[in-house]
């Protein structure tokens, strides 16, 4: 569970990446290897330690751009038995998400 805390302490530049909702750790390292992401105005290579105070800018087809952390959001749903939960089911048996797509809940 994160905490406000949490962002005030210096960690990898992947893992802030992947706190903050922009990609996975996996997926954040590439970014950063191709030259995608800036840390303080500077483009980096390699996975920088990084702090709140840090400015972070990831680059994407429409320019650079500043992630923010959003809050987190929990959902309760009842699943019935018949009910699989994953976005895509090769048997085509209903899903969670699918459902709440239907309820306009995305």
């Amino acid at each position: 569970m994160s905490t406000v805390q949490d962002f005030e302490q210096t960690e990898r530049l992947s893992k802030r990446l992947a706190r903050m909702g922009v990609a996975s750790r996996r997926m954040a390292e590439r970014l950063i290897s191709k030259g995608m992401i800036q840390v303080d105005g500077k483009v980096v290579d390699s996975n920088v330690p990084v702090n709140d105070q840090s400015k972070i800018m990831v680059g994407a087809k429409t320019g650079m751009y500043t992630p923010t952390k959003e809050g987190t959001k929990i959902w309760l749903f009842h699943k019935p038995r018949e009910m699989v939960t994953t976005h895509f089911d090769p048997n085509g048996r209903a899903t969670v998400f699918a459902r709440l797509k239907d309820l306009g809940i995305h």
